[in-house]
């Protein structure tokens, strides 16, 4: 009897453990999706983005949309890939842009491989990105690459353009 009360107790624990994750998990999101987050530097955006993609197994692309004061106004993971790229649509960040009336945008995205190294790739889209923004007044701050516990911003690093 003593041993199925065990079993039990454990099991018990491991629910009791699963519904504070589950708990945890919610209270996180539901910070993170706060409107208004005013982001005043690249610490702001990488703590923000760390808690979004870095511990996701495929790669994704985010978009981080701000008004005229760097609050966030919508974060959007906009597009995923595989573990080693994804294909991104410059017209559907536009339409976002106009949409929500960003002044400003971060954009980012993971390298599930944990290296934040950005490639050539990563180059060519930030270049394109930012002329079209530069063309539409928009304001572009950073790419921001997040890896397992390192990160890369194109704005410290002298690359964007």
């Amino acid at each position: 009897m003593l041993n199925s009360e065990l079993i039990l107790a454990k099991e018990n624990q491991e629910l009791l453990n699963d519904k504070i994750i589950q708990q945890t998990i919610a209270i996180l999101d539901s910070r993170l999706k706060v409107k208004g987050i005013e982001i005043t530097g690249v610490e702001d955006a990488i703590n923000y983005l760390r808690l979004q993609l870095e511990l996701e197994e495929i790669e994704f692309f985010c978009v981080l949309f701000l008004d005229s004061k760097n609050r966030v106004i919508e974060f959007q993971k906009m597009f995923y890939g595989s573990i080693r790229s994804v294909e991104i649509h410059l017209c559907e960040i536009i339409k976002v842009v106009l949409a929500l009336n960003a002044s400003a945008i971060i954009i980012a995205h993971n390298h599930p491989s944990g290296k934040a190294e950005p490639g050539n790739m990563d180059c060519i889209l930030t270049n394109k990105i930012s002329n079209l923004l530069n063309l539409m007044d928009i304001h572009f701050i950073d790419h921001i690459i997040i890896g397992h516990n390192e990160y890369i911003s194109f704005a410290e690093h002298g690359l964007l353009i």
